[in-house]
């Protein structure tokens, strides 16, 4: 029972000492509020912090960039205020109170301290020992937390990564180690002829980062914790972090991003809306598979399939034999049979000829030796009306008049006649030809006029 009680009161202990954190806007502005890069709402704000130093940052909205931070120091417990004027871009702690303090046990008495061994220096990774300095020079050590980051001293680049040996002239320097999102850098002295070694503490910046969701609206989590609602610019610290965008309606989508390389990071939501595929295939043998899953055999009954479009791919013998695009709606059944080719070494060559009559070259050939009929006809007439106008001009003996008629009658209606016949000749042969071609269906046939005549050319 002592056990158990003991228990609790270590956890009301804990829990009694959090520490409140009650943030207010001056004369009513409107401030959105974050602590750590979390959005905590619209002040006046009361929240719980963690002992020591927290960010605390200002927005004029939700989808708005931060305007500006403060770095406050929270105690262990108790309560901090604060007060935000958004026009002086300031921050003031109005009052900071803490729980009077537990009497202290009183210490045991401490055993005498054992002499401590002298540090050995800690290694450096990667390096032997430094060199010895030449005339005129001594050698520096820097080391980081971060091993392969690029060095400089007094802003130019030596070349070397950390960590590295770095011989330099006496006097001083600053040295700086910069990539990414780490930087870090130092001021220190070198003596002639002398070894020393610096450890330079790196930081992690912070960048801005755009995060936008399409539709607009979803609610964004960054490592779990609810970051605010998309679109939005947050400032964050670099590094590898997790963000999650939810929104209700549609599907959840989680995504790694590295803060400082990427720019941006968007989302887009699908509907979580469903419906049904069923799928029969024959041969029965055949897989089936939905955008690259296999689903079944032969026959396949999904009653949950995301609504939108989707790949369906049927499969035999391990060769892809049919292959299309499903769409899937909110709360529709899709059913499809299919019968595939049994044949699974592949399409076979095309004959050289056709398979069969073809009816377009029939039905054009068909008119064109029909209009060719009409021609010849009237060519007949315009050459008999000819004949009868020569034998008049063999007749007369007045020359002018003969010489009229010849002109006249004669000539024009032997040119129409010879006319009418050519052209009749040329649609008796074209429709000709483009019957042959429909029926017998050959491989790359015509039949056009030139001027020396009629050509038909192709194989059989």
């Amino acid at each position: 029972m002592t056990r158990w009680c003991s228990v609790g009161l270590l956890f009301l202990s804990q829990y009694a000492s959090a520490t409140e954190l009650v943030v207010k806007a001056k004369d009513g502005q409107k401030a959105v509020v974050l602590v750590d890069e979390y959005v905590k709402g619209e002040a006046p704000v009361t929240t719980t912090a963690d002992a020591g130093e927290v960010e605390v940052a200002f927005r004029m909205s939700m989808f708005g960039p931060v305007l500006f931070s403060e770095k406050i120091t929270v105690p262990a417990s108790g309560s901090v205020e604060l007060l935000v004027d958004m026009e002086e871009r300031t921050v003031e702690v109005v009052s900071t109170t803490a729980p009077e303090p537990a009497p202290a046990p009183k210490p045991a008495p401490e055993p005498a301290p054992k002499p401590k061994p002298a540090p050995e220096p800690a290694p450096v990774s990667g390096l032997g020992p430094a060199p010895e300095p030449g005339a005129g020079e001594g050698i520096v050590t820097v080391k980081a937390s971060k091993e392969g980051l690029p060095i400089s001293v007094d802003g130019k680049d030596t070349g070397k990564k950390v960590p590295a040996h770095l011989p330099l002239a006496p006097g001083k320097h600053v040295v700086k180690i910069a990539q990414g999102c780490f930087a870090g850098e130092k001021e220190f002295q070198v003596s002639e002829g002398e070894k020393s070694e610096i450890s330079v503490d790196l930081a992690a910046d912070k960048a801005m980062l755009a995060v936008r969701s399409d539709p607009s609206g979803a609610t964004i989590y960054l490592d779990g914790k609810e970051l605010g609602v998309a679109p939005m610019d947050a400032r964050l610290t670099c590094g590898e972090r997790t963000f999650k965008a939810t929104k209700d309606g549609y599907l959840a989508i989680e995504k790694t991003v590295d803060v400082g390389t990427d720019e941006s990071v968007s989302f887009e939501l699908q509907k979580d809306a469903w419906g049904s595929l069923e799928v029969s295939v024959e041969p029965a043998d055949a897989a089936i598979l939905l955008d690259g899953d296999r689903v079944g055999t032969g026959k396949a009954t999904l009653d949950k399939v995301q609504a939108g479009s989707h790949t369906l791919t049927i499969e035999r013998k391990g060769k892809e034999v049919e292959k299309r695009t499903v769409e899937v709606g909110e709360g529709k059944s899709v059913v499809l049979a299919l019968v595939v080719s049994a044949d699974t070494k592949g399409p076979k060559e095309p004959k050289a000829k056709g398979n069969g009559p073809k009816v377009a070259p029939i039905v054009i050939g068909g008119v064109g030796i029909v209009g060719s009929i009409p021609l010849v006809g009237l060519g007949v007439y315009n050459y008999s009306q000819a004949r009868i106008a020569y034998d008049d001009y063999l007749t007369i003996e007045d020359e002018a008049e003969a010489d009229r008629i010849f002109k006249e009658e004669v000539a024009p209606r032997q040119t129409v006649a010879f006319a009418e016949w050519a052209a009749g000749g040329v649609l008796l042969a074209g429709g000709a030809a483009l019957v042959t071609v429909g029926f017998l269906d050959g491989d790359g046939l015509y039949a056009a006029p030139t001027p020396n005549g009629f050509v038909i050319g192709g194989r059989f």
